[in-house]
């Protein structure tokens, strides 16, 4: 076994200095700040009762002995991952805390650069006393989340358009809003369905209609579509749902865009399902962000096991989040967005 003290202008530096010289099998006996410069105490070939002979004298170390397996191996898994990490160096100047905040983070779905973001400024927040440096995060992502009631206005109707990839949800989304709508507040509710080409749609909304009492039309042309919401125009408010769409192929989101256009105040809502691949929510973000969206709901919630891909997704195209819908129950499973819930999905 050796043992040596490496000594550089920051933790990080000198843990560099340690992976040279030692390795990856390095193990980290202590940290510590001397005077302007940083200390770390590293050996090679670690056996515990060696360090113990070795480093009996010094009675600092010894008054900490009683926890140094949990330390130092708390301490060796710090050193191999910030060896590697850009960003995890930074994160070292604010504490091994902060670096285990970030594991943690980004282990729950939350991009790296995000979550290297949140954490910097949650270790500002030094104004909350005695919260820890997670418990701050989670107060950031609850008060800095943006949430929105796209219902919210008085006139009407109301419009909001549903639009997403195929299988994200729309459908279902749309029929629990109308249906608690209708049912729970006695809002007068038209339903327009311009999916008409995936088998069984429009049959799934024109049920919710004879289930609910609520009006459903079934447009085929723009021009139908347009007569539909005349005819609705006295409602308190119209959902509308629209086709499945593959958010890549240009022709199809323009087509989509032209059929909501012509100057008529409807709001856009993309659905996203957060069971979906990382890969296809940024992939329907950016798509879909070639239309003037307004809000952001989030399905299969009940389904998932992270939710970093919230966080990602409303930083991404920096719209407020509307709906969390967490069961296929209509109109039970699904409620407004808040701060407070988002912060309970992703960090809790």
């Amino acid at each position: 076994m050796h043992i040596k003290r490496f000594i550089g202008d920051t933790i990080e530096s000198a843990l560099v200095d340690v992976k040279k010289e030692f390795g990856e099998e390095a193990v980290i006996l202590s940290t510590r700040k001397v005077g302007v410069a940083s200390e770390v105490i590293a050996a090679i070939d670690f056996d515990a009762d060696e360090i113990v002979k070795t480093m009996g004298s010094n009675e600092e170390f010894r008054r900490g002995l009683g926890g140094v397996q949990e330390e130092i191996n708390e301490l060796r898994t710090l050193f191999s991952n910030v060896a590697g990490s850009n960003v995890k160096k930074d994160l070292i100047k604010i504490g091994r805390g902060a670096v285990k905040v970030y594991d943690e983070l980004t282990s729950r779905g939350v991009d790296e650069k995000i979550s290297h973001k949140l954490i910097r400024a949650a270790a500002l927040a030094t104004s909350d006393g005695d919260l820890s440096l997670k418990e701050n995060c989670l107060k950031i992502i609850r008060e800095k989340t943006e949430v929105v009631n796209p219902l919210k206005g008085r006139g009407g109707p109301r419009l909001i358009a549903f639009v997403g990839s195929t299988g994200a949800g729309k459908t279902t989304t749309l029929s629990k809003i109308a249906a608690g709508l209708r049912k729970k507040r006695g809002v007068d509710v038209g339903i327009i369905s311009i999916d008409n080409k995936r088998p069984g749609s429009s049959e799934a909304i024109k049920q919710c209609g004879r289930q609910f009492d609520i009006d459903v039309a079934t447009p085929g042309t723009r021009s139908d579509f347009n007569r539909a919401l005349w005819k609705g125009r006295k409602k308190d408010v119209i959902l509308i749902d629209t086709p499945g769409i593959n958010p890549r192929v240009d022709k199809s989101v323009s087509a989509l865009k032209q059929m909501l256009g012509g100057g008529l105040p409807i709001k856009l809502a993309l659905v996203l399902s957060v069971t979906s691949r990382d890969e296809a929510q940024r992939d329907a973000c950016k798509g879909f962000s070639k239309m003037p969206l307004d809000c952001l709901v989030y399905t299969r919630i009940d389904e998932a096991r992270n939710f970093g891909s919230i966080l990602n997704t409303a930083a991404m195209i920096k719209k407020p989040i509307a709906y969390l819908c967490d069961g296929q129950r209509i109109p039970d499973d699904i409620g407004a967005a808040s701060g407070e819930s988002i912060g309970n999905l992703v960090l809790r």
